[in-house]
């Protein structure tokens, strides 16, 4: 069943699987352990010419003991499937409720927008009636946190 919570979520838990790939990426590289950079110097017989040297080691600051790291890797992977659970359920509630009722919760939770410019988008007169046409229809779902 999907409440008041659940939808507020949905914005979090889009931008937390998002975020979740970026610190799955950074981990790999972190595993990769590799570090590379650019040094100058120069031939050490004449002529003196300058040269750039590229020089690739482990960066011991960063490195962890891979067994970790294949943990956080773990750990990383459920959060992100967690997160998407979230989102789907929210988007099959959205796909089982009614378009106008759908319309009214992606303009005010996913949109972020005014009750007035919601019951403007939907035809209403007033913003409290684009409040309680959401909020009957919420409670008709046996739910009982008013929006």
């Amino acid at each position: 069943m999907v409440n008041r919570n659940v939808i507020a979520e949905y914005e979090d838990a889009c931008r937390l699987v998002e975020e979740t790939e970026s610190d799955l990426i950074s981990l790999k590289k972190l595993y990769e352990g590799a570090a590379v950079d650019v040094v100058r110097g120069s031939n050490p017989n004449f002529p003196y010419e300058p040269r750039t040297f590229r020089i690739e080691g482990v960066d011991y600051a960063e490195y962890k003991n891979p067994t970790e790291i294949h943990q956080l890797e773990v750990i990383l992977r459920e959060r992100k499937e967690l997160a998407k659970e979230k989102r789907m359920a929210v988007e099959y509630w959205m796909n089982a409720v009614p378009s106008r009722i759908a319309r009214i919760v992606r303009m005010k939770y996913f949109m972020k927008k005014s009750w007035s410019d919601v019951a403007f988008a939907v035809g209403l007169n007033t913003p409290e009636a684009a409040r309680m046409e959401l909020t009957r229809f919420m409670k008709g779902q046996d739910i009982q946190k008013e929006l």
